[in-house]
C-alpha cells in the first residue's frame, strides 16, 4: 500500500487509518497501491501457509479432514520468488505469518491454450522451454517497501511456466533433439525445473503425442531405459469407427460447404474408406470354434461395419447366423490386434491426410455439387500412386490392406444406400407400414409360444394366433426345418432385451435387422414395376423425354425428391447427380450378374 504525506499510512506506510480494515489490503484501490509484484508460478494460496499450520487449517475450513488427495497441498511450497518475498515479509513481521498474509491477494485465473494459461502445446522446435529474467532491475524501486529492496527478484518464464497448475503437451515429442528432453528426467521425478538464478517447482500434468515410426527408433536409443522408466506409453490407434471419423472432418466440410453444395455421405465416404485402410485381418488361430471357421468370411467391409454398429449383412454375402456369431464376439474381434506391437489402427490413412483429400476433391470437382463420387475419384487416383504414403506400399492380405479394392466397396456402400433412400423416399410404403407388420408378427410369435389369445385391435375380440401372419413373415427369412425353435429364439433375444432394458420398448429394426431387410425386400419387390417407372422418369429429367411425360408422372418425381430433400437433406442438384450415377452403377452390376 501506498504512503502519501498528511495521510495515515497503510501496510509499510506507518500506522492504520481510522476504519481501514486491519485484516487485508487485497481491496484496496488501485490508486492507493504502490506496486504489484503477481506469482509467475500461479501458486497455490494454501501454499503461503506454514507447513506446520496447514493441515489444522484445511481441517478448519473442510469441518473436518479434506476430503481430496491432500498429501500434495501439505507437503507443496511456493515458487523461488514467491518464497523470497514472503521470507522478508516474515522477517519483518517477526514471524507472524497472519501478518504477512494481509499482503496477499487472490486472483483467480482462467484455463486457456490460446493465450497460453495453464494449457501449452510445445512444439518440436529447438529451443529450451523455461528461463528466468530479474525483474526488480525493471521496477521502480522506490515504490518497493524496503523490506523487499534489497532482493534480487528473478522472474522465470517459458512455456512450462505458462502451463504451471494445469496441463502441458510435448506434440510430436520424438522429433526435439534429445538433449532438449533430457532435463525431463529429473523433472518428472522431481517436479522441479532448473533454471539460472532459480529452481521451479511445477505442479502440472505432463503429456506427448510421437508417431509409432519415431518411437521404434528411440527404442534403439540408449537413452531410451531412463526415459521409459519415467513416462507411460498409451497407445492411440487412428478411430476404426467411421461416424466418429467424420467428426473430424467438419471443419473442413464446412469450408467446401461455402463453395458447393455438399451431397450427403462425401464426409462418410472417405471416413469408410480411411477405416477400411487401418483394419487388420483377423487370423483364426486366435479363435476357438465355431468363430474360427467363421472369421475367414468376415470381410473388412462386414468388420467396419460391425465395428460401427451397423448390420453388415446388408452390404457382404453373410447369413444371419455368421452375423450374429461376430456381433457377439466383437469385443474379441476387436481386442485380437490390441495389445500387440503392430496393432489395429496403428497404419493406414491418418485424419491428416483425408483432410488433404476431401480439400483435393473439392477443387478437382467439375461439378456445382460436391458429392460421394467426387471423393472416390480422388481416391482412385491417389492409389495409383503408391509412393505417396506408406500405407499404400502395405502388401495385401487377402482382402485386407488393399486401398484400390476399398474404393469399389465405398462405391458399393454409396450406391446400395442412395438407392434406399430413394425407394423409401418414393414414399410407395411408409416406414410406420414396416414397424406395423413388425409388431403384428410378434404379437402372433409371442401368443402362440405362450399359448395366449391375440386380441383384435378391431374388434376387441380375442382370437388364437394367425399362423397365416406368421408365415407371410418367415418364408421371407431362413428358418430350417425347425419352426418352433426359430420363434423361441426370437422372444428369448426379446426377453433378453427387457431384462437388460426393463420398461424400454423394444426396437425391432436393432434387434432384428435381417427381418426388416426381408421385408423390405419383400414390399419393393411386390411394387417392382413403379419403383422401375419413377427410377427411369428421374433418369429422364432434364430431357427432352420429360416433356412427354404425363403430369402424374412427373408429379411422382417431385415428390420423391421433395423427400429426398426433407428426410435425407439431399439438394436437389445433388440428388439428381447421385441418383443418375447410382442407378448407373446398380443397373451395370445387374447386367453383369445375368
Amino acid at each position: 500500500p501506498k504512503h502519501e504525506p498528511g495521510r495515515a499510512g497503510l501496510g509499510f506506510g506507518g500506522r492504520r487509518g481510522e476504519g481501514e480494515d486491519p485484516e487485508s489490503f487485497a481491496y484496496l484501490e488501485p490508486d492507493d497501491i504502490a506496486s504489484t509484484v503477481s506469482s509467475d508460478m500461479k501458486t497455490n494460496p494454501i501454499y503461503l501457509v506454514p507447513r506446520e499450520h496447514r493441515a489444522d487449517f484445511l481441517r478448519s475450513i473442510c469441518g473436518g479432514v479434506p476430503d481430496f488427495p491432500h498429501l500434495h497441498i501439505l507437503r507443496g511450497d511456493m515458487g523461488t520468488k514467491s518464497r523470497a518475498i514472503y521470507e522478508a515479509l516474515m522477517t519483518a513481521y517477526k514471524g507472524d505469518w497472519r501478518r504477512v498474509m494481509r499482503h496477499v491477494r487472490v486472483e483467480r485465473f482462467n484455463v486457456s491454450r490460446r493465450y497460453p494459461l495453464a494449457a501449452v502445446t510445445i512444439g518440436p522446435q529447438g529451443t529450451v522451454d523455461a528461463d528466468t529474467r530479474q525483474v526488480t532491475a525493471d521496477m521502480n524501486l522506490h515504490n518497493l517497501p524496503p523490506a523487499l529492496q534489497n532482493l534480487r527478484l528473478h522472474e522465470v518464464g517459458g512455456d512450462l511456466v505458462d502451463a504451471n497448475r494445469g496441463l502441458v503437451e510435448y506434440s510430436d515429442f520424438l522429433k526435439r533433439p534429445l538433449e532438449l528432453n533430457k532435463y525431463l528426467l529429473t523433472t518428472t521425478e522431481k517436479g522441479t525445473v532448473r533454471m539460472p538464478n532459480a529452481l521451479a517447482y511445477i505442479d502440472l500434468v505432463m503429456i506427448g503425442s510421437a508417431n509409432e515410426k519415431q518411437l521404434d527408433a528411440f527404442k534403439t536409443d540408449p537413452n531410451f531405459t531412463s526415459f521409459k522408466a519415467r513416462m507411460e506409453l498409451v497407445t492411440v490407434p487412428y478411430l476404426l469407427e467411421y461416424e466418429k471419423e467424420v467428426e473430424i472432418y467438419r471443419d473442413q466440410m464446412a469450408a467446401i460447404g461455402r463453395r458447393l453444395q455438399v451431397a450427403p455421405h462425401a464426409a462418410r465416404a472417405a471416413a469408410l474408406w480411411a477405416v477400411l485402410t487401418r483394419l487388420w485381418r483377423p487370423d483364426p488361430a486366435h479363435y476357438d470354434e465355431p468363430l474360427r471357421s467363421a472369421v475367414p468370411r468376415l470381410t473388412p467391409l462386414a468388420k467396419a461395419l460391425l465395428y460401427q454398429g451397423r448390420d453388415p449383412a446388408d452390404l457382404e454375402d453373410l447369413d444371419g447366423a455368421d452375423v450374429e456369431l461376430f456381433r457377439g464376439n466383437l469385443e474379441k474381434i476387436a481386442g485380437e490386434w490390441r495389445d500387440g506391437v503392430v496393432f489395429e489402427g496403428r497404419f493406414g490413412a491418418s485424419p491428416r491426410e483425408m483432410k488433404t483429400i476431401l480439400m483435393d476433391a473439392s477443387f478437382r470437382s467439375n461439378s456445382r455439387c460436391y458429392t460421394p463420387m467426387a471423393v472416390l475419384a480422388e481416391l482412385r487416383t491417389l492409389v495409383k500412386d503408391k509412393s505417396v504414403y506408406d500405407f499404400l506400399k502395405l502388401e495385401p492380405k487377402g482382402a485386407y490392406n488393399n486401398p484400390s479394392r476399398f474404393v469399389d466397396d465405398v462405391e458399393k456402400s454409396v450406391t446400395r444406400v442412395v438407392l434406399r433412400e430413394l425407394q423409401d423416399s418414393m414414399a410407395l410404403v411408409e416406414e410406420e407400414e414396416y414397424d406395423r407388420r413388425f409388431q403384428e408378427y410378434f404379437l402372433q410369435v409371442t401368443a402362440y409360444i405362450r399359448g395366449t389369445r391375440v386380441t383384435d385391435p378391431v374388434t376387441g375380440a380375442e382370437r388364437p394366433p394367425d399362423p397365416s401372419v406368421m408365415r407371410g413373415v418367415e418364408k421371407l427369412i431362413p428358418t430350417g426345418d425347425d419352426i418352433d425353435l426359430v420363434r423361441q429364439g426370437l422372444i428369448g433375444k426379446l426377453a433378453a432385451f427387457s431384462l437388460n432394458d426393463p420398461g424400454s420398448k423394444p426396437n425391432y429394426r436393432r434387434l432384428f435387422p435381417d427381418i426388416l431387410r426381408a421385408l423390405k425386400a419383400d414390399f419393393f419387390a411386390n411394387r417392382r414395376d413403379a419403383i422401375l417407372q419413377i427410377e427411369d422418369d428421374l433418369l429422364h429429367m432434364e430431357t427432352p423425354a420429360w416433356e412427354t411425360l404425363s403430369r402424374d408422372r412427373r408429379d411422382r418425381v417431385e415428390t420423391t425428391l421433395a423427400n429426398m430433400e426433407s428426410r435425407y437433406q439431399y439438394p436437389r442438384e445433388c440428388a439428381q447427380e447421385m441418383i443418375a450415377h447410382a442407378l448407373r452403377k446398380s443397373r451395370a452390376e445387374q447386367r453383369a450378374q445375368g
